[in-house]
């Protein structure tokens, strides 16, 4: 059942440090999808440890954002707390974080994930409005994020397959927010909402209005 599972991510509060990743560029500038790897654990291009800058924040909390979804870097504690615990599904990569002043950090680590599952199913999902600013318009949403568990290979972190969110099993849930893991933010997979537009896009207008009721 998805209510045993719970979306992984930060809380994106502006007191954390946020970090720029030192990535490989094309020639015209533009970022190649290489943090996609970092984010599957897929390290052969890559020539470690990878350089992070300080850019914004000035808490060094146990969960930093990179600016790309679902990469993170994580502190040495958690990592500690992942072994102790036998967490599955994670694997990492070592960081050095330079800020402004020149001084370097070494006590975080880049954060992979290599458990799977199956697609979402976003037709198993509820299907409801509401406005997404007060006075707003009344916007088609959806309710559950319905992963594909027949297809889970029974890793305590993992993502679902086309989609690069990071999942965690209430075991592990539980155990985050007993140690008091900061800037941790978790959500059961029963009440994550999204719009409907937003899903449409990621997955190239497969899913619509016209497949759902909406009352």
């Amino acid at each position: 059942m998805i209510s045993d599972f719970y979306k992984f991510g930060s809380r994106l509060v502006t007191r954390t440090v946020q970090v720029d990743l030192d990535l490989p560029y094309k020639k015209d500038n533009s970022l190649k999808d290489d943090w996609i790897w970092l984010l599957r654990g897929e390290y052969a291009e890559f020539d470690f440890p990878i350089n992070a800058k300080k850019v914004s924040g000035q808490r060094f909390d146990d969960i930093l954002d990179t600016g790309f979804p679902s990469l993170f870097l994580v502190s040495k504690r958690f990592i500690a707390l992942l072994e102790e615990i036998g967490a599955t599904g994670w694997t990492t990569y070592p960081v050095i974080i330079r800020t402004r002043k020149g001084l370097e950090n070494y006590e975080y680590l880049g954060f992979s994930v290599v458990g799977k599952c199956g697609q979402i199913d976003y037709i198993k999902s509820t299907p409801f409005e509401k406005k997404a600013v007060p006075n707003g318009p009344l916007t088609k949403y959806l309710r559950g994020r319905h992963i594909g568990l027949d297809d889970w290979d029974g890793s305590d972190f993992f993502s679902p397959q086309g989609n690069l969110g990071i999942v965690v099993t209430k075991r592990i849930a539980d155990q985050l927010k007993a140690a008091k893991i900061s800037n941790l933010r978790l959500k059961n997979l029963t009440e994550i909402e999204e719009p409907l537009f937003g899903i449409s896009i990621t997955t190239k207008g497969e899913i619509s209005e016209k497949d759902f009721e909406w009352g």
